[in-house]
């Protein structure tokens, strides 16, 4: 797709590259000499990385929930289109071409949030292959930061999917691009 989602995914590329280049890193270059450093360096890593992937996933969710919510004009109380979706309103979002483009700038910031989060960890890696580190304790850090940062390319249907459930609503596309 071009245009709303191209920065994003320009910005994915790049931070994909910088994780195939740390990857490779950590798997070719010699560690440095030999240092005595605890065993429990790359436990405590662990758990740093545990903390960094939950933030990749919450801290962006909350970011983009705030600006998406400055929005709130979007969401509409209607009469469901037939009776067997049951009696009442429902909340739904149409998003037309301008909604769907001030979404995508909303989530520039959040995605740049969940990559930088998920490189960290892949950062833990190359830190435990420098230090000295068997490639089967840092390959796991390494293997892991790809991962998250390969899952997070950008579609148009993960950011409907992410506003309707920041604005619990019903999302209708409206042709957005």
């Amino acid at each position: 797709m071009r245009g709303p989602l191209l920065l994003q995914r320009i910005l994915w590329l790049a931070l994909t590259a910088a994780t195939v280049l740390v990857g490779v890193a950590a798997f070719v270059m010699p560690p440095a000499e030999a240092h005595s450093f605890p065993d429990a360096l790359p436990v405590a890593f662990a758990a740093a990385s545990t903390l960094l992937v939950a933030g990749s996933f919450l801290l962006p969710q909350a970011a983009f929930a705030a600006a998406v919510r400055r929005h709130a004009t979007l969401v509409t109380e209607e009469h469901p289109p037939s009776y067997r979706e049951g009696p009442g309103r429902a909340r739904v979002v149409r998003v037309d071409a301008d909604t769907f483009r001030a979404l995508s700038r909303a989530w520039v910031g959040p995605l740049m949030i969940s990559m930088a989060l998920s490189e960290s960890v892949e950062v833990l890696g190359l830190l435990l292959s420098r230090f000295g580190f068997a490639p089967r304790m840092f390959g796991a850090f390494v293997a892991a930061g790809a991962m998250l940062t390969l899952i997070r390319f950008p579609t148009k249907v993960e950011l409907l999917s992410r506003t309707g459930r920041v604005m619990r609503a019903a999302v209708v596309d409206l042709g957005s691009g």
